[in-house]
């Protein structure tokens, strides 16, 4: 189940192709692990949240940058704007809607 959610999240919904920059946050769990696979085997550049214990397990699935959420702000460790947002951790609506930000204009934000 959690293959086919991140396929859905990263094709069907995503569209991700060769090039795109895709922030995955929740990279650490069962559908981010997934989705961070299938983003990076389809040519996109990979953003990662993950906890350290998590960092070396996402990094062989393929994300080129893993940002420590336990101690860096999302907002800091992701500089540049991705064409794919896949926000798998479980926010208030306010936190959220933060996350739109790191969005380029125009790009897709699933949450």
């Amino acid at each position: 189940m959690a293959g086919l959610t991140a396929w859905q999240s990263v094709f069907e919904h995503g569209r991700v192709r060769a090039g795109q920059r895709v922030l995955v946050n929740g990279a650490g769990g069962g559908v981010g692990g997934f989705a961070t696979q299938l983003a990076a085997h389809a040519g996109a550049d990979v953003t990662a949240t993950a906890s350290p214990r998590s960092t070396a397990t996402v990094l062989r699935q393929g994300a080129r940058r893993v940002v420590d959420y336990t101690t860096t702000p999302l907002e800091k460790g992701v500089r540049t704007p991705v064409d794919l947002l896949l926000n798998l951790v479980p926010l208030p609506p306010e936190e959220a809607t933060h996350l739109n930000r790191l969005v380029r204009p125009g790009a897709t934000s699933s949450r």
